[in-house]
Protein backbone atom coordinates (compact mmCIF):
# COMPACT_ATOMS: atom_id res chain seq x y z
CA UNK A 1 0.00 0.00 0.00
CA UNK A 2 1.64 2.92 -1.12
CA UNK A 3 -0.15 5.13 1.84
CA UNK A 4 1.76 3.10 4.17
CA UNK A 5 5.00 3.09 2.32
CA UNK A 6 4.70 7.19 1.96
CA UNK A 7 3.64 7.21 5.51
CA UNK A 8 6.44 5.19 7.52
CA UNK A 9 9.12 7.23 5.20
CA UNK A 10 7.66 10.37 6.77
CA UNK A 11 7.97 9.02 10.32
CA UNK A 12 11.42 7.83 9.15
CA UNK A 13 12.25 11.51 8.08
CA UNK A 14 10.54 13.05 10.84
CA UNK A 15 12.99 11.28 13.37
CA UNK A 16 16.27 11.74 11.40
CA UNK A 17 15.94 15.38 11.25
CA UNK A 18 15.25 15.90 14.89
CA UNK A 19 18.42 13.51 15.81
CA UNK A 20 16.60 10.88 17.68
CA UNK A 21 17.05 7.44 18.00
CA UNK A 22 14.25 5.68 18.02
CA UNK A 23 13.36 1.11 17.78
CA UNK A 24 10.20 0.54 15.61
CA UNK A 25 8.94 -2.99 16.03
CA UNK A 26 7.54 -4.92 12.88
CA UNK A 27 6.40 -8.71 12.35
CA UNK A 28 8.52 -10.21 9.76
CA UNK A 29 5.91 -11.72 7.38
CA UNK A 30 6.13 -15.60 7.06
CA UNK A 31 6.52 -16.87 3.78
CA UNK A 32 8.76 -14.01 2.45
CA UNK A 33 12.10 -15.07 2.40
CA UNK A 34 13.65 -12.34 1.03
CA UNK A 35 12.19 -9.49 2.99
CA UNK A 36 12.52 -8.25 7.13
CA UNK A 37 9.34 -6.25 6.70
CA UNK A 38 5.31 -6.15 5.76
CA UNK A 39 5.63 -3.27 3.78
CA UNK A 40 8.70 -4.02 1.80
CA UNK A 41 10.01 -0.65 2.89
CA UNK A 42 10.91 -0.79 6.73
CA UNK A 43 14.25 -2.42 6.00
CA UNK A 44 15.49 0.03 3.58
CA UNK A 45 14.78 3.47 5.23
CA UNK A 46 16.47 2.33 8.97
CA UNK A 47 20.12 2.24 9.97
CA UNK A 48 19.49 -1.01 11.51
CA UNK A 49 17.38 -4.46 11.60
CA UNK A 50 17.69 -6.73 14.58
CA UNK A 51 15.95 -10.17 14.04
CA UNK A 52 14.71 -11.88 17.26
CA UNK A 53 13.63 -15.27 17.27
CA UNK A 54 13.26 -18.85 18.88
CA UNK A 55 14.79 -21.50 17.96
CA UNK A 56 11.83 -24.02 18.42
CA UNK A 57 13.73 -27.64 18.03
CA UNK A 58 16.59 -26.42 20.61
CA UNK A 59 13.69 -23.98 23.05
CA UNK A 60 16.73 -21.23 22.59
CA UNK A 61 15.95 -17.70 21.83
CA UNK A 62 18.05 -15.97 19.11
CA UNK A 63 19.77 -12.73 18.25
CA UNK A 64 20.93 -11.31 15.12
CA UNK A 65 21.75 -8.39 13.46
CA UNK A 66 20.64 -8.55 9.72
CA UNK A 67 22.12 -5.02 9.05
CA UNK A 68 23.78 -2.15 10.93
CA UNK A 69 24.86 1.06 9.07
CA UNK A 70 27.81 2.27 9.54
CA UNK A 71 29.29 -0.86 12.09
CA UNK A 72 31.02 -3.96 12.33
CA UNK A 73 28.86 -6.78 13.55
CA UNK A 74 28.81 -10.65 14.09
CA UNK A 75 26.44 -11.86 11.07
CA UNK A 76 25.92 -15.40 12.75
CA UNK A 77 22.80 -15.80 14.97
CA UNK A 78 23.74 -15.50 18.84
CA UNK A 79 21.97 -17.39 22.10
CA UNK A 80 19.72 -14.79 24.03
CA UNK A 81 18.34 -14.97 27.26
CA UNK A 82 16.12 -13.03 29.23
CA UNK A 83 17.20 -13.18 33.04
CA UNK A 84 15.02 -12.33 36.09
CA UNK A 85 16.76 -8.91 37.42
CA UNK A 86 19.65 -9.17 34.75
CA UNK A 87 17.83 -8.39 31.37
CA UNK A 88 19.28 -9.77 28.02
CA UNK A 89 22.30 -11.91 28.03
CA UNK A 90 23.60 -12.22 24.89
CA UNK A 91 25.86 -15.38 25.06
CA UNK A 92 29.31 -15.48 22.86
CA UNK A 93 29.91 -18.24 20.40
CA UNK A 94 26.37 -17.98 18.45
CA UNK A 95 23.46 -20.60 17.88
CA UNK A 96 24.29 -23.83 17.01
CA UNK A 97 21.15 -25.26 14.75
Amino acid sequence: NTKVRNAIIEINYLLQENDLTSVLLDEMPSGKESSYSRHDVEEFVVDGVIILSKVEALDKRSISIAKMRQTNHELKPQTLRIVEGQGLIVEKGGVKL
